[in-house]
């Protein structure tokens, strides 16, 4: 089975924030201001979704954004679409997944905190988990439920 895992990265695998004092792993600062942790098991996550398939990232962030936070979770993503391919769609930004990927994979996996801002334009492989939104929360364990369930 060919299959595509989408991730998302803010809030989902990361949170950014202006203070440098939260008590998860601090990945690195960004543009002088802004903190970027790692949600706990972010990088086991990310080695099950290499297992089972073929990895890109979707972001509605800016694009030398995305490769940071890519090389220091070690994604390797074949592809990365940011800000620039989602679309405004009924007056909101919308994450769109170009229409030739439905045919390419028998399944495609989305892994977003935030799953209303997907156009599913085509009826077909898609099947969202959806963590809860990280906030810096050492304790949180919402990725591992997300591991549990790629197991399915």
């Amino acid at each position: 089975m060919k299959r595509l895992v989408l991730l998302d990265l803010d809030n989902t695998l990361i949170y950014s924030d202006y203070s440098a004092k939260l008590k998860v792993n601090k990945l690195f600062k960004y543009m002088d201001f802004l903190y970027v942790y790692e949600r706990p098991y972010a990088k086991d996550l990310i080695q099950r979704c290499h297992e089972i398939g073929e990895v890109m990232i979707f972001t509605m962030s800016e694009w030398e954004y995305a490769i940071q936070i890519s090389e220091h979770l070690d994604i390797r993503p074949t592809r990365i679409f940011y800000c620039d391919h989602c679309v405004i769609k009924e007056g909101a930004i919308t994450k769109v997944l170009p229409d030739q990927f439905y045919q390419l994979y028998d399944e495609i996996i989305i892994i977003d905190d935030s799953p209303k801002i997907w156009d599913v334009r085509i009826p077909g492989p898609c099947r969202f988990m959806v963590p809860f939104m990280f906030t810096g929360d050492k304790n949180d364990d919402g990725l591992k439920l997300i591991m549990d369930r790629l197991s399915e």
